[in-house]
């Protein structure tokens, strides 16, 4: 498998409070990820880093060449039509999580 982005020991500190510390983590191409963690603990901040977006404190990241990254950011929309029973529309409030989409120009060597 090609690596995509690599995360060599890296720390997010916002103040006193310390996200994540020695964090080591390789995407894959075809890889799918999912953080699961309570409120405030960082996966959307990791999300942003592994995009560019955000810088972490302390380590190393490094992305393919020529990637391109496709970014959505978190939104609360109170009509989600989540499915439809006997012609009435199930609608549910969704707090959407991050959504990256990793590709590249390159082919997989």
């Amino acid at each position: 498998m090609s690596t995509i982005v690599s995360c060599r020991s890296i720390s997010k500190a916002f103040g006193a409070q310390r996200l994540f510390s020695g964090l080591n983590l390789v995407v894959h191409d075809g890889d799918r990820i999912g953080l699961i963690g309570p409120n405030g603990s960082g996966k959307s901040t990791l999300l942003r880093i592994l995009c560019g977006l955000e810088d972490v404190d302390e380590g190393v990241i490094d992305r393919r060449s020529n990637l391109i990254v496709s970014y959505l950011a978190k939104m609360f929309d109170e009509n989600v039509i989540l499915g439809e029973v006997a012609d009435d529309q199930i609608r549910a409030p969704v707090d959407y999580p991050l959504i990256h989409i990793f590709q590249t120009t390159e082919d997989p060597q």
